[in-house]
């Protein structure tokens, strides 16, 4: 956590002094960390947009929601897990991309990739797998405010010797409304899972983020999933609960935080946090 506090504070830095604001974008960055149970995840996400987003029809946190422009960007994440008397290392990374149409339509897809190692205590490294997986959206803005999409995704577990596959299906929508000088963003989405080893499963998340003010939203959400063979996965059923709030110290820069708790059917909960820090310019 002090290395992510140290990277955090250098780019606060180094933001206010390069970003001017000019009330449109083109380039944003993501760094985030999450600290879940035994574990601690620093990532960072960069996006590029072809046209300029212009932050100024709504809620900051919004911006790329209501002024939709086509873009590409990469993402880039580490994971390292205490499982004694093992340390579990995960790199993750990817890249997407986003064509909008202009008349509402719009086409995603991405390419991911993530690699296991365990460290034993003598000091041995040990390959615990390679998985990848695509992904592909196809949406259309019913109107200004309001968007529906398609998605599918494909997940493969490329080590040698496995066949493991598991394809993710999901609809959703999403619809931002004014409320006098306020705004409430609300959205949907389900999910379902089917693979080759009787994981099958669906998730239910919505999410609803009330914005006061144009540079500070607060958001509530519950994930709701759910496995096909409870014989199989006993006790795997969960219900999560987030509480999130971002606040934009400037147009150009926000500080965001996210509590949440999951409780799974088997009697067990857990709980995480996460902390993000995002640059505009």
């Amino acid at each position: 956590m002090k290395s992510f506090s140290k990277v955090l504070c250098m780019g606060i830095i180094t933001t206010i002094s390069i970003s001017a604001y000019a009330g449109t974008y083109n380039k944003e960055i993501v760094l985030g960390h999450m600290d879940t149970w035994s574990s601690d995840t620093i990532g960072l996400t960069g996006t590029y947009y072809f046209g300029e987003v212009d932050d100024s029809l709504g809620p900051l946190a919004e911006a790329s929601f209501l002024s939709p422009q086509s873009s590409v960007g990469a993402w880039t994440s580490q994971r390292t897990k205490e499982n004694a008397p093992n340390t579990e290392k995960r790199d993750q990374s990817g890249a997407f991309g986003t064509w909008h149409s202009g008349n509402g339509l719009y086409l995603s897809a991405g390419y991911n990739k993530r690699e296991e190692e365990i460290r034993q205590p003598s000091g041995t490294v040990t390959p615990d797998g390679t998985r990848q997986w695509t992904t592909g959206t196809l949406g259309y803005y019913i109107n200004d405010t309001t968007t529906a999409w398609v998605g599918y995704r494909e997940w493969k577990n490329t080590t040698v010797g496995s066949s493991y596959k598991q394809t993710r299906q999901n609809v959703g929508i999403k619809h931002l409304m004014t409320l006098g000088d306020s705004h409430l963003a609300l959205q949907a989405e389900q999910f379902q899972a089917t693979d080759n080893d009787n994981w099958d499963y669906t998730e239910l998340e919505t999410k609803a983020t009330y914005y006061p003010a144009n540079n500070i939203g607060f958001s509530v959400g519950v994930l709701d999933t759910n496995y096909k063979d409870d014989l199989a996965h006993p006790g795997w059923d969960s219900t999560g609960y987030s509480l999130g709030t971002e606040y934009f110290i400037s147009p150009t820069m926000s500080l965001g935080m996210t509590m949440n708790r999951t409780e799974w059917s088997g009697g067990n909960s857990g709980r995480s946090q996460q902390v993000a820090f995002t640059s505009r310019f």
